[in-house]
């Protein structure tokens, strides 16, 4: 059997070298990504463009916003619930003050009633007296 072509063989070995330098690369250090990241920026701003570290800055932003309009619906909330069960306890109030004063007017009209047949009866035996007496 032939050898194979001497220059695939040194591509071969060159190519499987190739390989296994870049498995065993480390991953980059953090600094050199910061770094990276910096270019990034710089390059966008440059451009006009928003960078990654203004979209990151605008994104807490939202999430924040988000987070104080949801407190804010919440609280709405359960105000409206409070202010719900308050008007129902004013009308329950308002309905019974209007059934205290019916009642009230009713014994009014019960003791105006007893307090006449008092006065009544007692007129009558002054009625009589005086007209027996002349």
């Amino acid at each position: 059997m032939a050898d194979p072509d001497p220059l695939f063989t040194q591509w071969q070995a060159n190519m499987a070298q190739w390989w296994q330098q870049a498995l065993n690369l480390p991953q980059p250090p953090a600094q050199v990504r910061d770094r990276y990241e910096l270019l990034v920026d710089a390059t966008l701003q440059q451009m006009h463009l928003p960078s990654r570290t203004d979209l990151t800055r605008l994104a807490r932003i939202t999430d924040r916003l988000q987070a104080l309009l949801s407190q804010q619906n919440n609280e709405r909330y359960v105000l409206q619930e409070h202010i719900a069960r308050l008007e129902k306890e004013v009308v329950q109030a308002r309905i019974e003050a209007v059934e205290s004063r019916l009642a009230l007017r009713d014994q009014l009209q019960s003791i105006e009633q007893r307090l006449a047949s008092v006065e009544a009866a007692t007129e009558s035996p002054d009625a009589a007296a005086s007209a027996s007496s002349e």
